[in-house]
């Protein structure tokens, strides 16, 4: 899975594996990370700890850019919306 099938938060939280490993990658308590999964949002002051996650992690050339959080949050944004 790269980039370009991550269409939702949802969705990159699959790519990356199990809720607990993000939480560890990240350094941050397993609630506090199922708490975005849950809502479907990550606060942007935790992106950059997201990519590094990911970038960390190496497997199968999955990446994740502020671009790309930005974008599904933005595509949530406007579901939301209609």
């Amino acid at each position: 899975m790269d980039e370009n099938q991550i269409s939702d938060v949802g969705s990159l939280f699959s790519a990356f594996g199990r809720t607990l490993d993000l939480a560890e990658a990240m350094g941050q308590p397993l609630w506090r990370v199922e708490k975005w999964r849950s809502r479907g949002r990550i606060p942007p002051e935790y992106w950059a700890d997201i990519c590094k996650a990911f970038a960390n992690k190496r497997q199968r050339g999955r990446r994740i850019s502020a671009e790309l959080l930005m974008q599904l949050h933005a595509n949530r944004a406007k579901r939301r919306a209609s």
